[in-house]
């Protein structure tokens, strides 16, 4: 019996494949192949992953491409290429790369260049030849055929499951030519096929060359093994010939090896170079902290461990690598991050300066990053400012070679509701239909099999339903699969030799090549990937940074600050930490005023404790820091590695300490330990647990001791976060916290600019400046520059962020201000002829020319008249305008939040500000940065929408807002049915209730209504 496929495409192909590789490979064990070909279009996406599926299935793998071939003589050629051995595959990443890289295509005089150990296979009945077969032309198809085989090394013709339609050619080119099966596959089952056709009408909007499958009668599947039999029965021939074929192929990658760039400037060895650094470095680190010579000999210890780790693992050069960009980075003055992840337990990397971190200060280890006994690629990843990253690439590109340097690959696939969608767009479904699936896919993670197990009857309900059946069936066959590429937000890869000696290539951003193998598929390869993170926040803290050295003439260098500035913990305390790194949500802020900072090192804790898992140990945490709560230790022991964390696991550093002091594990197998219990399978736990309280009896200690211990360790083991990683990131929360309590006005100022566009983002900052006593200006003609900039009186609004005006428009204006001084309406529009009439008309309902004392509707009114006046040169004369009264109130009011975004002279509060002064009253604006409690405020009631309970009794769902602020709120059935008749939309209120989070914002539960 047949027992190959030799034509799969994946869905990698983007040509109707529904083939997902793991279920297909999965699938062909089932049905009993023993060999399986990939030949994906001109690409190699799928080939690690395919070769590591077909191993493990124990199916051997030909790996390959399906390209066309052109000659002066011939149409396009459809033709296959299989790597026959190792140099076969160099050849086919190399051919990969190159039609990438090109035309998208091969000539025929090109194939020699790359047919060194690739088995050829032209197909028979697609493309060109097929086209000549159509022509009866048996002399010019031998002539064709005879052409291509002096371009290949070994050659084959393929004929798929029609080979029947084709049985007079068949015996004319059996005598000369070796035949082959090439039966195409593109999906498993045969009621695949219009799934496969829905998908080919979806991606042709998105892919150019799509190598389709022309229509036919001919199924596309995967077949039984007892289907091939039938189909080729007659052609034994072709059934030799291809075992014979797959016989040939002997390949091995080899993901057992690794290929570490070397730092090219070393003229001594790497390891001498980095032994040279570190201990300069560290040296100069203990100067800088006033602890050298007496601390020197206990980090000398610490940094000798580490640098012999790192011999032993050959992650010299790597070091190297790395300082060398971040070194270039500083000489640029480019902010680098205090570190990330667990490269910040490294004190080579502090020593370096590749890390802010001192990891001794903060019992931070290095085999959190390290470890010999757990033998993984090191992973320092690099934080920039986000609009100076791929400087720092373009140089390592330029340093260590434009072929040895490379971006990743990522794909987007189908989910749920894109799956949903774009099946239902081919389909011609409703709308209503299609928003109400994807609103209720939403509930399961966007997974339409989730949804499926979590709500059944809900899911049958629309299984019942024909059409909506049908349109489910198809999506959830697209579901998962590839739909394009992109590239990997920061992971660069640097390798020893060229790129394409372990990947085939494509072209990728800033003119570097990008692998066409995904970030995964790299490591395993044993390339070492670098990620380079362009950060926003460090963009913010640069530019402020530069901002007050422009203006104050002060020089701050973020990496010495002290971490016990008082005015920087009175605003943490205080919690004034909007527009701080992690510090800024509802949530936090709550947890913020609960735990009332103290020190450095709190931050971290609190940025630790605040995530999904963590977060249910809070409460456990507040009572026993304000000593609500006795801690129970378990041993003394315990005492110096739980007591920061007041007896709770906040960080995997206390795991390995622990099993590190009680059971005399290694730092390494700590480590190893933590990962493993991390995991909950209970096999595992059994083994690790009989593991730990041996070793613990060993020390000592009783067995009870050990198991409490272990149960412990199992107890926080998923919620344990990465200390090192914690800390680092505290340093950009702190350093932001810094800049905003010392230097508020230039953090606002740049936060701001930041926010030019949103609406939201900007009140929410405006209302920030209130609340620290900073005044923000209203756009004025004389005063405003294209951003945010510090006035003594306060932060003025700038041009650009006028709706309709944008950057370009903004800068024009300001050429005119620079001129000289605007002196009179006139005299702008005069010089401001150049610009859009609609812009000038922006300006004026923007309230910009209001120090000129002319009205906003006799501005609008007189343009015309303006304009004449201006063309006929009338200038000894002056212009006497047609006064008109003013716009209403609400139509100043609604130009006013339409252009600006926020309100200076015309929101509907602003007409109860007596009233609200009278009678003491607090706006929405003064609770929202209050602690949770309940609370009376005046407020704009901005939308009311009503809904049904279960119970089908109407509430409410309210929208609250002042000039600064919005928030939700609840009205409950009983409350509602009091006061819906006092509900306006547009109506200012005084609300009284109790404030409370859901979903990190926080909302109003009301309980009282006025109407003022």
């Amino acid at each position: 019996m047949i027992d190959f496929s030799l034509y799969l495409q994946s869905s990698y192909s983007f040509n109707g494949s529904l083939i997902d590789i793991e279920t297909t490979v999965k699938r062909a064990k089932e049905l009993g192949y023993s060999s399986l070909g990939l030949v994906d279009r001109n690409k190699m996406h799928g080939v690690i992953k395919f070769y590591k599926s077909c191993l493990n299935h124990g199916i051997k793998p030909l790996l390959g491409l399906e390209v066309i071939i052109k000659s002066e003589k011939y149409s396009d050629l459809i033709c296959l290429l299989y790597a026959k051995n190792n140099e076969g595959y160099q050849n086919l990443m190399k051919l990969s790369s190159h039609l990438a890289l090109s035309k998208g295509y091969l000539e025929l005089h090109e194939l020699s260049s790359f047919s060194q150990g690739l088995i050829l296979v032209a197909v028979i009945d697609r493309g060109g030849l097929n086209d000549i077969v159509h022509q009866d032309d048996h002399e010019m198809m031998i002539n064709l055929l005879e052409d291509l085989e002096k371009h290949a090394e070994d050659y084959y013709l393929g004929f798929g499951s029609d080979i029947f339609e084709y049985n007079d050619l068949y015996d004319v080119l059996i005598k000369n030519f070796k035949i082959v099966i090439t039966s195409p596959v593109i999906y498993l089952y045969e009621e695949d096929k219009e799934a496969s056709e829905i998908l080919k009408k979806i991606l042709k909007s998105e892919h150019s060359d799509l190598g389709l499958f022309e229509e036919s009668q001919s199924s596309y599947h995967l077949p039984k093994r007892s289907l091939l039999d039938t189909w080729y029965k007659n052609y034994p021939d072709a059934i030799k010939n291809s075992l014979q074929m797959i016989d040939k192929v002997n390949l091995t990658i080899n993901f057992k090896q690794r290929y570490l760039p070397k730092y090219p400037e070393s003229e001594i060895t790497s390891y001498e170079h980095l032994e040279q650094l570190t201990d300069k470095g560290l040296k100069r680190r203990l100067v800088q902290k006033n602890q050298y010579p007496q601390m020197y000999s206990l980090y000398k210890e610490r940094l000798n461990h580490e640098m012999s780790i790192i011999k032993e693992m050959h992650y010299e050069d790597y070091f190297l690598i790395v300082w060398d960009f971040v070194l270039y980075a500083k000489k640029q003055n480019i902010l680098v991050g205090p570190g990330r992840g667990s490269a910040a337990g490294s004190l080579i990397s502090y020593c370096l300066g590749i890390t802010e971190v001192d990891p001794l200060d903060f019992n931070l280890y290095f085999e959190r990053f390290l470890n010999p006994e757990r033998i993984t690629m090191p992973d320092i990843d690099m934080d920039f400012p986000d609009n100076k990253r791929d400087e720092i690439i373009t140089y390592v590109v330029e340093k260590y070679g434009f072929d040895k340097v490379s971006s990743i690959i990522t794909f987007g696939t189908f989910q749920g509701k894109s799956a949903i969608r774009d099946v239902g767009r081919i389909l011609d479904t409703s709308t209503v239909i299609i928003e109400d699936l994807t609103k209720k896919i939403s509930l399961s993670n966007n997974s339409i099999e989730q949804y499926e197990k979590e709500y059944p009857k809900d899911f049958q309900y629309y299984m019942n339903n024909p059409e909506i059946s049908h349109l489910i069936t198809i999506a959830k066959k697209l579901s998962g699969l590839v739909r394009h590429v992109s590239t990997h937000a920061a992971g660069v890869i640097i390798s020893d030799n060229p790129i394409m000696t372990y990947t085939p290539t494509q072209p990728g951003l800033l003119n570097m090549y990008q692998s066409q193998y995904e970030a995964s598929d790299l490591e395993s390869l044993g390339l070492l990937k670098i990620d380079f993170l362009g950060i926003r926040n460090l963009t913010i803290i640069q530019e402020v940074i530069e901002m007050i050295e422009k203006n104050e003439g002060e020089k701050i260098n973020v990496y010495k600050l002290p971490l016990d500035d008082k005015k920087t913990f009175s605003l943490l305390k205080d919690v004034k930490t909007l527009g701080i790194f992690q510090l800024e949500s509802e949530g936090m802020m709550n947890l913020m005023r609960q735990m009332r900072l103290e020190n450095f090192e709190e931050i971290a804790t609190c940025i630790s404790l605040h995530r999904p898992g963590p977060m249910e140990n809070i409460p456990a945490y507040i009572r026993r820091r304000n000593k609500e709560e006795l801690v129970d230790y378990l041993h003394q022991d315990l005492i110096p590695i739980l007591k920061p964390t007041h007896g709770i696991i906040v960080y995997q550093e206390q795991i390995m300490k622990i099993a590190n002091q009680f059971a005399a594990y290694s730092l390494g197998e700590a480590d190893v330990l933590r990962r493993a219990v991390s995991k909950k399978n209970k096999s595992v736990l059994e083994k690790e647990r009989q593991k730990f309280v041996s070793r613990v009896i060993k020390q000592g200690h009783s067995e009870v001791l050990g198991n409490k211990i272990y149960d412990y360790i199992v107890k926080f083991a998923n919620y344990g976060f990465n200390k090192s990683h914690a800390v680092a990131y505290s340093y950009v929360s702190y350093w932001m916290a810094y800049l905003k309590a010392n230097y508020p006005s230039y953090f606002l100022a740049v936060l701001l600019d930041y926010q030019i566009g949103s609406a939201v983002g900007t009140k929410k900052y405006i209302r920030e400046c209130k609340t620290m006593g900073i005044q923000v200006l209203p756009p004025k003609i004389n005063h405003s520059l294209v951003r945010y900039h510090y006035e003594k009186a306060g932060l003025r609004y700038p041009f650009m962020a006028i709706k309709g005006i944008g950057q370009i428009m903004a800068e024009k204006i300001i050429q005119i201000q620079e001129e000289k001084p605007v002196s009179s309406f006139i005299d702008f529009y005069e010089r401001g002829r150049h610009l859009p009439k609609n812009v000038i008309e922006i300006l004026i309902y923007a309230n910009v020319f209001s120090e000129f004392g002319v009205n906003n509707r006799t501005l609008i009114e007189n343009l015309d008249r303006i304009e004449s006046f201006i063309q006929f040169h009338y200038k000894n004369d002056s212009f006497n305008y047609v006064d008109y009264e003013e716009y209403d109130y609400s139509f100043l009011e609604a130009k006013e939040r339409e252009l600006l975004g926020v309100h200076f002279e015309y929101h509907l509060m602003n007409r109860y500000e007596d009233l609200i002064k009278k009678r003491h009253l607090s706006a929405l604006s003064d609770i929202v940065e209050k602690p949770l409690g309940r609370y009376s405020f005046v407020c704009l009631l901005s939308r009311v929408k009503v809904i049904q309970t279960k119970n089908h009794k109407e509430m409410a769902f309210l929208s609250l807002e002042d000039e600064f602020t919005q928030v939700d709120s609840v009205l409950f059935p009983k409350l509602y049915e009091q006061y819906q008749g006092l509900l306006k939309e547009q109506m200012v209120y005084l609300i009284s209730g109790k404030t409370e989070l859901r979903n990190d914002s926080l909302q109003v539960i009301i309980e009282k209504i006025e109407q003022l």
